[in-house]
């Protein structure tokens, strides 16, 4: 299930290799978008306009070709060709593709260090799973990187209840602060124990994000209406613990892979990274909350404050959607006894050199270590958070069970452990440990 890349110069000869991963990503509306976007989604400052539906881009016969202008792709970096300023929060475009399509990427050759063009062939595997993916800007784990999200279509997308329920597809990127808000200065630091590795944000007092580039945007849907809804969040340090005021929701996929059957849940959690895909059906009439809960991600930081995102206005011609009962097989990974058993720690350096990890007794890069490890085999990974924050952990293009968390704090309902669920990101407790289980497929670069 690995995706086959293939990059190749202007004037070279060919370069093959393979990635993977949580990450080409992100959803679509029908119709065709430009091929070529040289600015991202021009933020607004305007509360109450309507969501903005993001512009696609769709394959077509089995290719999607785009002019990448926005995320320099150099290989010859050998670090995906990091680009030399912050990549933009929305994307400019959402690529909707099908397993089996092939993506192909041209960078001009102004937007190189090298100064020749350069096309990058990306094909997705046609057993890929069906949902919203991302490869995430910090991951810089193969030759290319796609610019923004994509979303895969697939056997879900044609089940009744599903396929003709509207999609919004929202990107929460972070806002600032309302119009007017204090900020207040930073909490002190521990008077006692080891110094924290991350540092300790200063945090107003409201915090707003942004929903495709939008400040509290209004979602307008009908009563008894379902529109499914895929939402990433790029928030490099908010964890979004997700509430829609008076409304259930029904998650039916989790970092990009669907799930066998609805799930109806009060609140989703979106760990910096991780995608979620639900089902929301409109009660009565009314302007309906969507928001992030405030919670406690460890000090330092303390408590983050509730974010408003959005508005959901219920208005117009009463309709009945059926809610879908099962969602189909479970597009798992291969799954059987573990070849091996590793232990990685999550802390901060005491020289002040930033983020450790220790694996196997070494300091190294957790990025990698799933390196370490045999093609077509199961490892299970226990990750030791010795810092007193979470942390989010991508798994760097595998998915993964989590097989047990421990260290959750007392009194906190927003974690989820489903030995059902697959994941590519996940998070550590403060100063606890979970156990993931995670099947080393071929061709992760």
């Amino acid at each position: 299930m690995a995706m086959a890349i293939t990059t190749r110069r202007t004037g070279s000869s060919t370069r093959r290799s393979r990635a993977g991963g949580a990450g080409t990503a992100v959803p679509a509306q029908r119709g065709m978008a430009p091929e070529t976007s040289d600015t991202p989604l021009v933020r607004s400052t305007t509360v109450g306009e309507p969501l903005r539906d993001l512009p696609v881009v769709r394959s077509m016969g089995g290719v999607l070709e785009y002019t990448s202008t926005d995320i320099p792709l150099d290989s010859d970096s050998g670090n995906a060709g990091a680009p030399t300023s912050a990549l933009p929060s929305v994307p400019a475009e959402i690529f909707r593709v099908r397993g089996g399509d092939r993506i192909r990427l041209r960078t001009p050759a102004q937007h190189r260090s090298t100064g020749e063009t350069s096309w990058t062939t990306v094909d997705i595997p046609t057993d890929y799973p069906a949902g919203l993916h991302w490869h995430h800007p910090q991951v810089a784990s193969s030759p290319a990187r796609l610019p923004g999200l994509v979303i895969v279509e697939g056997d879900i997308d044609d089940l009744d209840g599903i396929t003709h329920a509207r999609e919004r597809t929202m990107v929460l990127a972070p806002a600032g602060s309302l119009p007017g808000q204090v900020t207040p200065p930073p909490p002190p630091p521990p008077a006692t124990g080891e110094p924290p590795m991350t540092p300790r944000p200063t945090l107003p007092a409201t915090l707003t994000t942004a929903v495709n580039g939008q400040i509290l945007p209004d979602i307008d849907i009908q009563p008894g209406e379902i529109q499914r809804w895929r939402i990433v969040n790029t928030e490099p340090e908010r964890a979004i613990w997700l509430h829609v005021e008076g409304h259930s929701m029904y998650q039916i996929g989790q970092d990009g892979v669907p799930f066998t059957q609805p799930r109806a849940t009060h609140a989703v959690m979106l760990h910096p990274g991780n995608r979620a895909e639900v089902l929301v059906r409109a009660t009565k009439p009314g302007r309906y909350r969507v928001y992030a809960e405030r919670y406690h991600q460890g000090d330092p930081g303390g408590v983050r404050p509730t974010a408003l995102l959005a508005t959901m206005a219920v208005a117009g011609r009463p309709i009945f959607n059926r809610l879908p009962r099962t969602l189909g097989a479970d597009p798992v990974e291969p799954t059987g006894s573990v070849a091996v058993r590793r232990t990685a720690h999550v802390g901060a350096d005491p020289r002040g050199a930033g983020p450790r990890a220790v694996v196997d007794g070494n300091v190294t890069d957790l990025d990698r270590l799933a390196r370490r490890g045999t093609t077509g085999t199961v490892e299970e990974w226990t990750l030791v958070n010795d810092d007193t924050v979470q942390h989010p952990v991508h798994a760097g293009g595998y998915w993964f069970h989590v097989m047990d968390v421990q260290g959750v704090p007392a009194g906190d309902p927003s974690w989820q452990a489903s030995p059902h669920v697959w994941w590519d990101t996940y998070r550590l407790p403060p100063k606890g440990q979970v156990t993931l289980r995670v099947y080393l497929r071929a061709g992760i670069s």
